[in-house]
């Protein structure tokens, strides 16, 4: 684990219950500040303190999946802030799709707005969902606490749906990613299909995933990250596919 922190017993037992294995990290990750000085900086404080009533979450992160915690105000114990309100442990295999965003939004008074967004459906239907706000400006900064979380948890996503993906494959079915769909021969998107020897680049460059044609590098598609679901999986399948044909990534 990334930081030290005491795990609620009711959380302990729902990932016990849950049979998700060892503890590996909390989300959010503690927010750096930079608060600097004077009444713009009391401004992002307030901001942070804000966000942090609005957005009443924790979510640990374990080898088989995670628990979310839903929190609520404490009133039998006012010394601790908050007290559980729901908890919901999912293992990785539950979730058939993820979906990430991250929008930078202008705010008056110098400061942008940084918002995360994750959406997870489950097998069984239920939606988690959960956004997150940080805020930024050249004199000071509220961190979100989830810029890594994406990250820290598509590998064991990917790990748990890689073997049915190569199932379908396998049998010749396209997987659907959102905007666009997969299969062995290549990509295809609003009834347009480009194989994979077709192909000559695959990038993800500010939130953005261009696809590139061969000859004078063509781009296929644009497409934003925030409206592919699963894009962790969708690009180690392409990577697998494509890289025979020399297709770059970037």
């Amino acid at each position: 684990m990334t930081h030290a922190a005491t795990i609620p017993a009711d959380v302990t037992r729902a990932a016990e219950g849950a049979g998700l294995g060892q503890l590996l990290d909390i989300f959010p990750r503690p927010t750096p500040t930079d608060f600097g000085d004077g009444m713009r900086a009391g401004s992002l404080r307030r901001a942070r303190d804000i966000n942090a009533n609005d957005d009443p979450y924790w979510i640990y992160v374990y080898q088989g999946g995670m628990v979310w915690q839903l929190l609520k105000k404490s009133k039998d114990a006012p010394r601790e802030r908050w007290a559980t309100r729901e908890l919901t442990p999912v293992g990785w295999g539950d979730i058939t799709k993820f979906k990430r965003s991250r929008t930078n939004t202008n705010r008056r008074g110098g400061f942008t707005e940084l918002e995360y967004g994750f959406d997870f459906r489950m097998r069984d239907g239920d939606l988690l969902y959960l956004t997150r706000h940080g805020f930024d400006a050249h004199y000071a900064r509220y961190s979100t606490g989830f810029e890594d979380f994406s990250a820290f948890i598509e590998p064991y996503l990917i790990q748990a749906h890689i073997p049915a993906a190569q199932t379908a494959l396998n049998r010749g079915e396209s997987i659907d990613f959102g905007a666009l769909s997969v299969s062995a021969t290549g990509i295809s998107r609003r009834g347009d299909t480009v194989t994979w020897s077709e192909l000559a680049e695959i990038s993800i460059t500010k939130g953005e995933l261009d696809i590139y044609k061969r000859g004078k590098r063509l781009r296929w598609a644009s497409i934003d990250c925030a409206k592919i679901v699963n894009l962790g999986l969708l690009i180690t399948i392409a990577r697998t596919l494509a890289t025979p044909h020399g297709v770059a990534f970037s």
